[in-house]
């Protein structure tokens, strides 16, 4: 059995959902350089990893910094991010076979024990 499920790893394999992995974390929390490096160098090398398996589409780290854009009363209105506790760091799009083999991909997060949580979310 190949890594999607396939039962005959010759056959032609058609991913079926995409799904997207938002990356959060402490927007609060200051790391140091050598820290930062080392979250941006495990991120790099997964995505690597990601990519030689076919599952990835795309993924890139956010600036901690950003704004929402809402709506109250009748005037569109601007403000800072609320929730920085749990902010999204980054993220990654997978294309696989089910919402079980993205729950394993997302399981294969490297930076868990920085602290780090994964949202994963199917795309319509």
């Amino acid at each position: 059995m190949d890594f999607f499920g396939n039962e005959d790893e010759s056959a032609i394999f058609v991913k079926a959902m995409k799904f997207i992995l938002f990356i959060r974390e402490n927007l609060d929390f200051i790391r140091s350089k050598e820290s930062m490096n080392e979250i941006i160098d495990l991120h790099r090398n997964w995505y690597k990893s990601l990519e030689e398996r076919g599952i990835v589409c795309d993924g890139n780290g956010l600036e901690p910094d950003g704004l929402l854009i809402y709506e109250e009363g009748d005037q569109i209105k601007m403000g800072k991010l609320r929730d920085r506790i749990q902010g999204i760091g980054g993220y990654y799009i997978i294309d696989v076979k089910n919402e079980e083999m993205a729950i394993q991909i997302a399981k294969e997060c490297p930076t868990y024990a920085m602290g780090d949580i994964i949202e994963l979310r199917p795309i319509l």
